[in-house]
């Protein structure tokens, strides 16, 4: 059984419930739109992303989740590795 904020997965591939993503407080959206991320929201789901792919999940509870969190603690954290990451992506295009 894998369990994580976005839901939970059994091996077999029968169970699966997921958290909905939100929006967060209006300093999360602020932080993350500066930052070049967009808020979505498709049917109560809702999560940011940016241009280049990179997708963020707030959660009620204070939590996050993203595809890639390279052993990141906090959002602050992840977006200051993100943004040396895309630096870099962009910097070769």
């Amino acid at each position: 059984m894998f369990d994580s904020p976005r839901g939970r997965f059994s091996a077999c591939g029968t169970a699966w419930s997921r958290h909905r993503g939100e929006k967060g407080t209006e300093e999360d959206y602020r932080l993350l739109t500066s930052k070049g991320f967009q808020f979505v929201e498709v049917n109560g789901d809702g999560y940011y992303v940016l241009p280049e792919g990179p997708i963020v999940y707030l959660y009620p509870n204070g939590e996050w989740d993203c595809e890639d969190p390279k052993g990141c603690e906090t959002l602050e954290e992840y977006l200051a590795y993100l943004e040396l990451y895309l630096t870099a992506i962009r910097a070769r295009f």
